[in-house]
């Protein structure tokens, strides 16, 4: 009888065990196939500066079995149509939102909101928030800063000799984004004490040539800088046909600018890793799914110069296929 009592014991711990081993099977099997739906939220995703950035994404999704889908949203103007936009996402089951905030002002009741209901990463530029001590959210995004930096030093290197009373037009976007901001603040600080002229502002709205050619007609420079791709590809634009032929600096990643450095309309261009910010912002949201308890952490990506005389570097052509093709 007490042998047959263990053996009973032992089919029955047996079979206990199984049972426990094929439930946790039955739902790792579940847990694997889930495919989570990334909702990408930035303005005009059409353009061909984002042309990296989703193909660092899609990668990303592919490695890490999400679907990542980017919205279209051409319509947003202000943080509003952007909220209602996401809003709409999160409603249709998104399990996670990427977005690039149209300003970086106001917007901490917003980022509290969203990253209350889903999974939230910024990109490209940051945001005001309070302290996000959980890591309820992230930021991807070049160093905007030494971004402006640079291309100040770009314009001191080829005018090591000359630079005292040269002349500068700046093209950028609204100064309440913390990209042009903290662009504006980095090339600024890059001139001062230089003897540099500050000739005048364009801000650029929806591509608006106008006020570009404009200033370009009446105040000639010896320098255009432009604080970010659109921007650059104008600036080579509107001297196209002019009199005169401005040094062309700025930040951007697009095909039409790379050409543009090519055949010298643009002297110098500051080329971040923007393949990065879409590989590691897809990666970002689904660990912090998988991981809900682990905060999710920032993260800053590096930038190259890239110029008519180093374009064809070999470790160049590298970087610029997987950031610009």
């Amino acid at each position: 009888m007490k042998k047959d009592r263990y053996t009973l014991t032992g089919i029955v711990v047996l079979l206990v065990g199984i049972i426990a081993i094929s439930a946790y099977a039955m739902i790792r099997s579940n847990y694997d196939d889930d495919v989570y739906k990334i909702a990408v939220i930035v303005e005009n995703p059409g353009d061909d500066k984002w042309a990296s950035f989703k193909a660092g994404a899609q990668d990303a999704g592919s490695d890490k079995r999400a679907v990542v889908e980017f919205i279209n949203s051409s319509d947003i103007s202000d943080i509003s149509d952007q909220k209602t936009i996401i809003d709409k996402e999160i409603a249709n089951g998104a399990d996670a939102i990427i977005t690039e905030p149209v300003t970086s002002v106001g917007t901490e009741d917003i980022i509290r909101e969203i990253s209350n209901k889903a999974v939230l990463e910024l990109v490209c530029s940051n945001a005001e928030a309070d302290i996000d001590v959980e890591g309820k959210y992230a930021v991807t995004m070049p160093d905007n800063y030494q971004i402006g930096r640079a291309i100040g030093s770009e314009i001191l290197i080829r005018h090591t000799d000359d630079i005292k009373n040269k002349t500068i037009g700046i093209i950028t976007g609204d100064q309440d984004r913390e990209k042009f901001s903290q662009r504006y603040k980095g090339l600024i600080d890059s001139l001062e004490g230089k003897g540099v002229k500050i000739v005048w502002q364009v801000l650029i709205d929806d591509e608006d040539e106008a006020s570009l050619t404009e200033a370009i007609q009446n105040n000639p420079v010896d320098v255009i800088v432009a604080l970010d791709d659109e921007g650059l590809t104008l600036a080579a634009r509107a001297t196209a046909e002019s009199s005169y032929l401005p040094e062309i600096y700025g930040e951007g990643n697009s095909v039409r600018n790379i050409c543009y450095v090519d055949r010298g309309k643009i002297t110098s261009m500051i080329v971040p890793d923007y393949f990065r910010i879409g590989y590691q912002s897809v990666v970002s949201v689904v660990e912090k799914i998988n991981h809900k308890l682990t905060p999710m952490e920032d993260e800053i990506v590096d930038y190259r110069v890239i110029n008519r005389e180093n374009i064809f570097n070999e470790k160049n052509q590298k970087y610029l296929f997987t950031n610009v093709e």
